[in-house]
């Protein structure tokens, strides 16, 4: 059989062309005690062996094929689909090999000891500097050193090239970074299910780690827009539990009103229901509700309503990269609600406009002040209510946040508890222990889901609520 023609189908089914996978299984390769790197040939899953100084090759029938190469401290690894080579670092060299049998073809020498991941793009080859954490610029042609950048990470570990960035793994947080190879800045990260990243392979929509904690390569989804990455998804059963009381007045034409959970670009809303017959979809301004009418036979006094739903809840890094900060735009009009649009600086330049929304957050001592300062100064902003939950024992606490908005970039939520903002600061963060309950529909405050009106000619008013969480893992 023709070794290309193969599909691997060990622990995962995929399904290979020549330069992408497109459909996978997501179950996990074991690996062994000393794995690092990862790469795929369009056919072959493989990694290096540090013990061994091997090379170790999946097989479509479960099995591992062994290529001892026999140097020590092997640790970059990837594949030239323009050569149809394997690279692999050791101190000083780079091997081009047979990705049939393991020989080498071709010694390049190179002048550092320590590479920890390398990358073949056009002309260049990217090296991971693990000395000084740097990567380094490779002339193919030359064979010289052309340039690089600092990584700034705490321990990074490996890197891959795809969708014309670079993306390295830090081991101190299991955390994989993007980089515009261009100049170095970050423009987003994917937060890894790994504790100890020793290798990584983009493919498609999900990257492969080596995790050598759990001895297992293992694939990781996550979703890129040019806004923002999201990765790490969890998805938990929410039981939601309101108390509140309806007022001493005639409920002849009254109508009851309990504001959904948001579902926006990092927590998603399924399968919501009330166990009170009568709730139905509806709005309270122009937010989703859930709506009850009320009649002259409804129960007054105090009331409980139990809301049932699941969410998934991804960790989403939000980048506000160059293309952003050269459109120079105003804040759409429809956003007004959320804002006091007088005090919107159309003078100031997109980069100062940035140093002002984040002198915001680091003087705020809390979300409201954060709230108060950024509608001082045109920006709209929402406030919210939810809940931080523990992933080990599902205990929960209460949460403000706010989601702001940045002209010519779009929304940000924002939660105090996880941001850590300077005035050059582009990167914000949404973590998956965090969960939106309702959020406001104007610029006031909120402080309940719960609305009530008399009669459909008046205004939506809150009433006062409390609330009861339980999150069970689904």
């Amino acid at each position: 059989m023709n070794l290309k023609s193969i599909r691997i189908l060990y622990l995962i089914t995929i399904i290979f062309t020549s330069s992408a996978i497109y459909a996978q299984e997501q179950r996990d390769y074991p690996v062994s005690v000393k794995a690092y790197g990862i790469t795929w040939d369009g056919t072959y899953l493989y990694y290096l062996d540090s013990d061994r100084r091997a090379i170790i090759r999946f097989l479509d029938n479960g099995e591992q094929e062994v290529f001892n190469i026999g140097l020590a401290n092997m640790k970059g690894i990837s594949f030239d689909s323009k050569e149809g080579r394997l690279l692999v670092t050791a101190p000083k060299v780079i091997l081009k090999l047979d990705p049939n049998t393991g020989g080498v073809i071709d010694r390049i020498p190179i002048p550092l000891t320590l590479v920890g991941g390398i990358a073949s793009s056009d002309g260049t080859y990217y090296l991971l500097d693990l000395e000084t954490g740097k990567i380094r610029f490779m002339d193919k042609a030359s064979g010289l050193l052309v340039g690089g950048f600092l990584t700034d990470r705490a321990n990074p570990r490996d890197l891959t090239y795809g969708k014309d960035s670079l993306w390295v793994s830090d081991s101190s947080n299991g955390t994989v970074y993007r980089y515009n190879p261009n100049n170095g800045n970050i423009t987003g990260s994917i937060q890894a299910p790994a504790e100890e990243i020793r290798g990584i392979l983009f493919s498609g929509a999900k990257l492969w780690v080596v995790d050598r904690a759990s001895k297992q390569i293992r694939s990781i989804p996550f979703v890129e827009t040019d806004r923002f990455i999201s990765s790490g998804e969890t998805e938990v059963n929410v039981t939601y539990k309101l108390h509140y009381k309806l007022p001493e007045v005639s409920l002849a034409k009254s109508e009851i009103a309990i504001l959904q959970p948001p579902t926006n670009e990092n927590q998603r809303i399924r399968n919501l229901e009330s166990t009170t017959k009568g709730f139905r979809n509806g709005t309270v301004d122009r937010t989703r509700s859930l709506n009850k009418k009320l009649d002259l036979s409804s129960d007054r006094g105090n009331q409980t309503t139990t809301l049932t739903f699941q969410a998934r809840i991804a960790n989403t890094a939000y980048y506000i990269d160059d293309r952003f900060l050269k459109r120079k735009e105003a804040i759409p009009d429809e956003l007004d609600r959320f804002r006091i649009a007088e005090n919107e600086n159309f003078k100031i330049s997109p980069s100062d406009s940035l140093s002002i929304f984040n002198s915001c957050l680091i003087s705020s001592k809390d979300t409201k002040q954060v709230h108060e300062k950024l509608l001082a100064k045109g920006y709209a902003s929402q406030l919210a209510k939810g809940i931080r939950w523990n992933k080990k024992d599902f205990s929960t606490n209460p949460m403000d946040s706010l989601n702001a908005y940045f002209p010519g970039f779009g929304w940000i939520p924002i939660s105090l508890q996880n941001l850590k903002a300077s005035k050059e600061n582009r990167t914000y963060f949404a973590t998956e222990d965090e969960l939106i309950l309702f959020q406001a529909n104007n610029l006031e405050k909120i402080e309940s889901p719960v609305y009530f009106r008399a009669s459909p000619k008046e205004e939506w008013k809150q009433l006062d609520a409390r609330w009861e969480i339980q999150i069970n893992k689904k």
